[in-house]
């Protein structure tokens, strides 16, 4: 029977829940309040599940736990998912916050969260996971976190704690981390795994060892680009399967396998997964396009030299367009940017680029790092200023790129909100 302290705590948190809509304040807020009122809430909500899935790493989280979601509707009717991307637990403590009833009640077949690294082992701990996947590892915001190796530990002491675990065996470092006989996960073949180099080989010439697939429930056989999707081919229990996937970019791809590594140990139908992936569209931020008028933006998300160097490889140096790069330094972020200086821009500055604008609290040091490049940027800390000069560089029907760090792109989004009707938290 639910305690009156915690029934109150709900009944606070729901009604800070419903103002911060209303004001379209920020997502974590009502999970910021009530852990301060409830210290231990975040514990309380494992019985409200029959299943929990907690999604980690550095790079594609929110694509990952969407493209999961699609799969999972096709065995399950109730899920609650952070959808909105706040990933600590403030974020899960909103997210089911919305699900609950007044009476703090609530039965859901499925709790799917997409969690920080940094905050993964507290959270697996907390909610006991039937399964945990781990995307990647890449050094990001090293202000937080510190180097890869605290990270990688941090991850196997939260996968003590899950009953399964589904990693990206094209990892070097998550292959040498975990206990490759206890995991199961997903691999490519060497072209596919090629595009999508790991954190070593940002600096190193060559990967140090050849990957082990023995324990891969999905294996990535080809991938070849189309005009409007990507048509993959996967491999699962010795049988080819054919998708087409809406969200571009090779690192979509091994998204797209791990989530499927995950439908394969919940018994859902493969075919059926498989096709659901093809229903996927981008989330928002993530290779997201919005139309203002004429014109159309793609926002491209960008956290750490990894991400960015497939930003130049999978979109910049492919198609170049006027481009506008927003860098915040805000906390959500990571305070130190001197990632930008490990960031392949050179391999941008050998394609035709377009029009370059910088912006955000550390536009100068972007302007400054294309410089070295020889690439010429103009400076524009505002992000209002940013924006309408890149709209006045797209020409009539055309199309061009923002490539802005978390904070940066929920405050664009916004701006173009008031432009325009942009989708919410997809």
């Amino acid at each position: 029977m639910i305690s009156m302290l915690r029934l109150l705590v709900i009944w606070i948190g729901k009604t800070v829940l419903v103002l911060s809509r209303l004001r379209r304040g920020g997502s974590a807020l009502p999970g910021l309040v009530v852990e301060r009122l409830y210290p231990k809430f975040i514990h309380s909500l494992r019985p409200h599940f029959q299943t929990v899935i907690l999604v980690t790493g550095t790079n594609g989280k929110t694509t990952t736990t969407k493209m999961l979601q699609e799969i999972l509707r096709c065995k399950y009717n109730t899920i609650v998912h952070n959808q909105a991307g706040s990933n600590m637990s403030r974020g899960i403590i909103s997210a089911t916050l919305a699900a609950l009833d007044w009476r703090g009640e609530l039965s859901a077949e499925v709790g799917l969260f997409e969690v920080d690294e940094g905050f993964a082992a507290h959270l697996s701990t907390a909610l006991q996971p039937e399964v945990m996947v781990v995307l990647n590892l890449h050094r990001d915001q090293l202000d937080r976190y510190g180097e890869l190796e605290r990270v990688a530990d941090l991850l196997v002491e939260a996968a003590a704690h899950a009953k399964h675990t589904v990693i990206n065996y094209d990892d070097p470092r998550l292959r040498n981390s975990f206990q490759l006989d206890s995991v199961s996960g997903a691999a490519a073949a060497s072209n596919v795994r090629e595009q999508v180099p790991s954190d070593e080989a940002l600096y190193l010439d060559d990967e140090p060892t050849e990957p082990d697939y023995t324990a891969a429930e999905v294996f990535i056989e080809d991938n070849a680009n189309q005009d409007a999707a990507q048509a993959v081919s996967f491999r699962i229990n010795q049988r080819s399967y054919s998708a087409s996937l809406q969200i571009p970019g090779v690192f979509n791809i091994y998204n797209a396998a791990l989530a499927l590594a995950v439908s394969e140990l919940l018994e859902i139908d493969t075919a059926r997964a498989v096709a659901a992936l093809g229903e996927v569209k981008p989330a928002f931020g993530r290779t997201e396009e919005i139309t203002i008028g004429d014109k159309t933006l793609q926002i491209l998300l960008v956290k750490n030299p990894s991400g960015f160097n497939q930003v130049i490889a999978s979109f910049l140096s492919v198609e170049p367009l006027p481009t506008m790069i927003a860098i915040n330094d805000n906390y959500a972020d990571g305070r130190d940017v001197s990632w930008l200086w490990d960031v392949r821009i050179e391999s941008w500055a050998e394609a035709d680029t377009q029009p370059i604008i910088t912006s955000g609290s550390r536009g100068y040091d972007m302007a400054l790092r294309l410089q070295y490049a020889d690439i010429p940027s103009r400076a524009m800390p505002s992000l209002r200023a940013a924006l309408d000069e890149l709209l006045a560089e797209v020409p009539p029907g055309g199309r061009g790129y923002i490539v802005p760090t978390y904070t940066a792109m929920l405050e664009l989004r916004k701006l173009i909100g008031r432009r325009t009707e942009i989708g919410a938290w997809e």
